[in-house]
């Protein structure tokens, strides 16, 4: 039966970075909640196609960050600063509500074969891409096959990987095969990695093509200098609903005071990742407001798997019984996040998000160490981000005195984003460096468990940099991609997350909440749960 929807509404994706949680052996278990989304019905969203808001429009929107975007090739991404700015360059097959739910995008409609194997889409036929050619059913099977052909060295090529054959029918049908039933299929082409690419891309070197970015979406590229400032300008033949903000103007500020200070002084609008310290402050400007929101993101403490000490169960375990989430949520981040009791953040379809948080106990973990072989003093090395999470360097340095109480002297390394992203998929792929530990985030782009623990966790996860592996999970993570039945796979959902809690394959902090800081001047921006930021109504004063 074909699925029909009109025109998505689109918005400004401003996801702050994710982040993956687990919890430890010591804690307790018990059935995961429910989960609304429904990835094989939409629904009517806002909006007609080429629909422009009636609003004042918004000029210039400067949203200021910590980090930069790391490319702005959707079959290289997999951080949300990226992200939230892919995703107003190319848009999908079909795109997810703040619920979670599946709703046409570029395609229209779309049938499976009874086996499951065989998916049908039909296609938009008044789309073209920012270069002004027409987007067609070759565009689609382009874009699949790019990130599919191991010379393109997608990081992202696992989320691909269930595809087998692409074809044109015609020119706005396409027909795309999968080895297997894929249950999760369509939440996966609502994924930001499955952005579509304008066919000329293809004559463009991979190391290049994300210096021209050529997508379907409401913004092209106009500038950009690294590490600095990046420009988008609305794309005005956009075939969808046209947001009112002409110009979205991002801007790379690590240090939070000085974000801060900029929103108060008007030189950002935004600011992405308001420190909790600053709250107060901020709800007292008159010109400024504070938005916040709960979050499926979750920060971890990730452990080196393949030396010592952390080669050891025992050790791992120790880490996450010498960690006090309670502290680090109330004092640190005053209240501005929640001790995370599961590996995925609840609203994550398939999460177990109603278990116990992890115990703080330093007596068993220096028991632990102890059994581990662990001595007092062991020096390690602990890398950090610095400014891409809320308070993250504040944080790093609160693990690290809470280390020290149970006996490990850390170091703590919080190089630029981009470097520390090198380091940690150079341990991945090459098992070198000298990290043992790493403070980073798990969100997720598909809002589906099954994504981030094969990114995080998969023998072949681009995001698996400490190295966990077993032969168990990996069985009945490919076991889970073919189960049709919800339910069914639903439970195998759970069961991945319990191998993993019984491992303590990492440590889960907490869920960060979303804080921004906006001037008064922009309105009706609406700030969803799963870090996006919708724009279609924003207005000036």
């Amino acid at each position: 039966m074909w699925l029909r929807r009109f025109t998505p509404r689109r918005g400004l994706h401003l996801a702050i970075a994710g982040v993956l949680i687990l919890v430890t052996a010591g804690c307790a278990s018990s059935p995961p909640p429910a989960n609304s989304a429904n990835p094989s019905a939409g629904s009517q969203s806002p909006g007609k196609s080429g629909e422009s808001g009636t609003s004042k429009k918004v000029d210039i929107l400067t949203i200021a960050q910590g980090t930069d975007a790391l490319t702005l090739d959707p079959q290289f991404t997999g951080d949300s600063p990226t992200h939230r700015v892919t995703s107003l360059l190319f848009d999908r097959l079909l795109s997810r509500d703040a619920e979670g739910n599946v709703h046409p995008m570029l395609a229209e409609k779309w049938d499976v074969s009874p086996d499951g194997k065989t998916w049908t889409l039909k296609l938009r036929d008044n789309v073209k891409f920012h270069d002004g050619t027409a987007f067609t059913a070759q565009a689609v099977k382009f874009t699949f096959e790019r990130i599919l052909d191991p010379k393109t060295n997608s990081p992202r090529r696992s989320v691909a990987q269930h595809m087998d054959k692409i074809e044109v029918v015609d020119d706005y049908t396409v027909k795309i095969s999968t080895k297997e039933p894929f249950g999760a299929f369509l939440i996966f082409l609502s994924g930001h990695n499955a952005g579509i690419m304008a066919p000329s891309t293809k004559d463009v070197p991979v190391d290049k093509a994300s210096d021209k970015p050529v997508g379907t979406g409401p913004y092209k590229l106009e500038s950009r200098t690294v590490n600095e400032k990046l420009t988008l300008v609305r794309n005005g033949d956009y075939w969808g609903t046209k947001p009112n903000v002409e110009k979205i103007q991002f801007l790379v500020v690590p240090q939070d005071a000085t974000r801060v200070l900029m929103l108060e002084n008007g030189e950002a609008d935004v600011v992405v990742g308001l420190p909790p310290s600053e709250i107060e402050r901020v709800k007292g400007l008159k010109d400024a407001r504070v938005e916040q929101v709960a979050s499926i993101r979750t920060i971890l403490l990730g452990f080196a798997h393949g030396k010592p000490p952390f080669n050891n169960p025992r050790a791992r375990e120790a880490v996450n019984y010498a960690i006090d989430r309670q502290a680090l949520t109330q004092f640190v981040l005053k209240g501005a996040a929640k001790p995370a009791s599961a590996m995925e953040a609840p609203g994550i379809y398939g999460a177990a998000a109603d278990l116990p948080p992890c115990v703080h106990d330093k007596e068993k973990a220096k028991q632990l160490l102890k059994e581990a072989g662990v001595q007092p003093g062991t020096k390690l090395t602990f890398y950090s981000t610095q400014g891409r999470y809320v308070s993250d360097r504040q944080i790093a340095e609160a693990i690290q005195g809470q280390l020290r109480e149970v006996g490990l002297e850390v170091e703590i390394k919080a190089p630029e984003f981009g470097q520390l992203t090198s380091i940690l998929n150079n341990y991945r792929t090459q098992q070198q460096g000298d990290m043992h530990l790493y403070l980073y985030g798990k969100g997720s782009s598909v809002g589906d468990a099954a994504w981030t623990l094969d990114l995080y966790f998969g023998e072949k996860g681009s995001s698996n940099f400490g190295r966990y592996y077993t032969k168990e999970f990996n069985d009945l993570l490919a076991k889970q991609y073919a189960e049709t039945n919800a339910d069914n796979r639903k439970k195998m959902l759970r069961d991945l997350q319990q191998i993993i809690v019984a491992d303590n394959a990492a440590a889960a902090m907490y869920y960060e909440g979303l804080v921004y800081g906006v001037r008064n001047r922009v309105k009706d921006l609406v700030f969803r749960p799963d870090e996006m930021i919708d724009n279609d109504k924003a207005r000036s004063e």
